[in-house]
């Protein structure tokens, strides 16, 4: 069940925004019927969409604020009866005469009735809300905002927060993943979104493998947000599920690859014009570039923590002779500013073993820092894939 307070929030949220609506609406496309429905009704007495109209001027003058809607309803109801009595399909009709109902079952009757009818309209939807939300039938709260997203996504924007703030509860996720089945246009938007917010992050963790979405960028806000956070295992088991997912290469193997799809857990590549790390054309290697005076972490990856002690092996290129300042491994807890361990790197084979780690670290976060020294040349260098294992 979604939290009590999240549903009050939800509630009024709702209806200020059903308030707006109902007081902002045009309805009808007939020129006469939408600009004079006073005169459309004297020239054609059984015109029932021009008496809908009536009505709902009526109410829209008469409901000023959200105490006012039942009173002003109750203006309107006559019109609104005449309305039905003349053309059935008349949605904001059936709108005003819920809104003037205390009665709940009898409200809930005509609200399914009429949506029934017409699932289009903003006004008639919105009170279907309010009275899933007044029942507690959170389904149908769910199944409503569907239905009133398909139609008139523009109200994204309005909707979107409350959804957010309603999918924080983690007894919500049930519900959501049943509504967030891809079926409408704005599911993916909505999760690529909530992708982004902290306080879903751990929720959408949860469930990612009931959820959908199959989108690389979705995943990628995920875990990098959740690792920012500090929640490291749910970030692993994401990680987890979208490398078994699409064939990712696995950290627990001895080479590691340069894949740099899912940071930080594959690798975090430096990108700018005059110091950047990009993979190879095969894949084998990591080319680093620095321009003179340029220089800092080309490449990073989080990975689970080694036991100690534990070698390290790699192949180095380099288009010069390198001195210690040019290309260094750093080592450092990943909840962790300051590296535990440095060594600088040589071209060809370079072996070093890692004696001993802090203990409680969460992660092992491996960097490779480069930098060309002002006034030296060019950095042109080649890392081949990392082993953690047995040096050879």
């Amino acid at each position: 069940m979604i939290q009590r307070k999240t549903i009050k929030l939800l509630a009024i949220t709702i209806f200020c925004l059903l308030l707006a609506l109902l007081l902002g609406a045009q309805a009808f496309s007939s020129v006469l019927t939408r600009k004079g429905p006073e005169q459309a009704v004297s020239l054609l007495s059984h015109n029932g969409l021009a008496r809908e109209q009536l009505a709902f001027r009526k109410f829209q003058e008469a409901a000023t604020a959200p105490e006012e809607v039942q009173s002003a309803a109750l203006l309107a109801k006559p019109d609104a009866l005449t309305a039905i009595s003349l053309e059935p399909l008349v949605p904001k009709a059936y709108a005003i005469l819920a809104a003037s109902i205390d009665d709940p079952a009898q409200k809930s009757a005509i609200l399914s009735l009429a949506s029934r009818l017409n699932r289009r309209d903003i006004a008639l939807q919105g009170l279907v809300l309010e009275q899933a939300l007044a029942e507690g039938d959170y389904d149908q709260v769910v199944t409503t905002l569907d239905q009133i997203l398909r139609v008139h996504p523009n109200f994204r924007e309005q909707f979107y927060p409350v959804l957010l703030q309603a999918l924080s509860a983690p007894e919500a996720a049930p519900t959501f993943v049943r509504l967030l089945d891809g079926a409408s246009p704005w599911h993916e938007d909505f999760l690529l979104r909530a992708a982004r917010q902290g306080a879903v992050q751990p929720v959408l963790a949860s469930v990612r493998g009931d959820l959908f979405i199959n989108d690389i960028e979705f995943d990628r806000r995920l875990i990098a947000g959740l690792v920012q956070q500090g929640a490291f295992a749910e970030a692993t088991r994401v990680y987890d599920f979208v490398r078994a997912g699409e064939g990712k290469d696995d950290p627990s193997e001895d080479a590691l690859s340069w894949q740099s799809d899912f940071p930080p857990f594959d690798w975090k590549l430096a990108d700018e014009n005059d110091f950047r790390g990009q993979t190879s054309l095969d894949g084998e290697s990591l080319e680093i570039y620095a321009r003179s005076g340029q220089g800092g972490v080309v490449a990073q990856r989080i990975l689970p923590m080694p036991k100690s002690p534990f070698p390290i092996n790699m192949r180095v290129e380099a288009g010069r002779e390198l001195t210690p300042q040019n290309l260094r491994i750093q080592l450092r807890c990943s909840d962790a500013r300051n590296a535990f361990f440095e060594e600088a790197l040589r071209p060809g084979r370079n072996q070093i073993l890692v004696s001993q780690v802090p203990e409680e670290c969460p992660g092992l976060s491996l960097e490779l820092y480069a930098r060309a020294m002002s006034g030296e040349p060019t950095l042109r260098a080649e890392v081949g894939r990392i082993t953690l294992g047995s040096a050879e």
